[in-house]
């Protein structure tokens, strides 16, 4: 008596023949080589930076070789742009290292691809995905710029007379100059508020890209204020864009001479009896209301002035009340 298989139970000859497929599948089929693992490496420029690159063959076992190599030129930037891994048939992986090269020369953000080739592709080895990695090194050798004053660290200004007169600041960015930088500078104040005497007091001073050297002007107003010598420093104070300040030469001096000596009347009224012979009327120079002295007197300066009466017999009329004993109508300090 026979019995006959249960129902859903693959009979012996099926069985045999679907293992016979899959080994057939297994040994004939295709060998496929791709990267494996870390694809996008974001790096520091130093000495010491490796980057690990996994080479990994999948499929029929064979002896394999791939290449490793930069896409375009060789921009210094690594040791080796170029590598060939062998895997032999009773392994899987090897792994490329490529060391970063630590110059001295300023470079802003670079992303580098390396692609993996094979020198002899054949119908049963091809590549696979992922077939290339992104190597980003950051930006290094202060790329962006290091700012400072290029001048002299003390400048001396007369205030003008009716105009205005500009002060070139000279700022200088050594090193690299990618991108567009923002120096934010003040002006500390002197004896009175910087605003006064100068202007802006504060703001900002922009580097466009591949700008090296630039000249920004400050304006000396004419506030027409009696003033003995003032001193004003001009600082960087903070700096966008990825740059840095050197903080060595980060301020200038700004010095404005003393200016606007006073001349006035000693009082301005004097009630005086009809019977004194003379009357005198001093005018001096180079002192405010308390007497201090303030402003400059190296120099001979020279007033006109002017009486002026009234119509009216109330008022005292020159020539006939007074006589003006100068002989003329100008007044000289030496």
């Amino acid at each position: 008596m026979s019995t006959s298989p249960g129902l859903g139970m693959p009979s012996a000859p099926l069985l045999v023949y679907l293992l016979l497929a899959l080994f057939i599948q297994f040994t004939s089929g295709e060998t496929e080589v791709k990267f494996s693992g870390q694809t996008e490496f974001v790096v520091n420029e130093t000495s010491t930076t490796v980057i690990r690159l996994v080479i990994e063959r999948t499929g029929k076992p064979a002896n394999i070789t791939a290449i490793v190599s930069i896409d375009g030129e060789n921009t210094g930037d690594f040791f080796d742009t170029y590598a060939a891994a062998f895997i032999p048939d009773t392994e899987t992986n090897r792994t490329v290292y490529i060391s970063v090269c630590d110059d001295d020369l300023p470079e802003a953000d670079e992303t580098f691809t390396f692609y993996l080739t094979l020198p002899k592709p054949s119908a049963t080895i091809k590549l696979g995905s992922p077939k290339s990695v992104t190597v980003t090194i950051l930006s290094n050798d202060n790329a962006f710029g290091i700012i400072s004053f290029n001048m002299s660290a003390l400048i001396t200004v007369n205030e003008p007379r009716g105009r205005n007169e500009f002060v070139p600041l000279t700022l200088i960015r050594e090193r690299g100059t990618y991108g567009t930088v923002i120096v934010t500078f003040e002006i500390d104040d002197g004896p009175n508020p910087a605003e006064e005497d100068l202007s802006p007091a504060r703001g900002n001073i922009t580097f466009t890209p591949g700008r090296s050297i630039l000249i920004y002007n400050l304006t000396v107003l004419d506030d027409q204020v009696p003033e003995n010598d003032e001193l004003f420093v001009v600082y960087l104070r903070n700096v966008e864009g990825g740059a840095e300040i050197n903080n060595t030469k980060n301020s200038v001096q700004i010095s404005i001479k003393k200016n606007d000596s006073p001349v006035r009347f000693v009082q301005s009224a004097y009630m005086v009896p009809e019977e004194v012979d003379v009357v005198t009327i001093q005018v001096i120079r180079g002192k405010d209301v308390s007497g201090k002295l303030i402003g400059p007197d190296e120099h001979e300066v020279s007033v006109r002035y002017a009486i002026i009466t009234g119509n009216s017999t109330a008022h005292a009329q020159l020539n006939v009340d007074f006589l003006d004993l100068q002989p003329n109508t100008t007044i000289i300090f030496p």
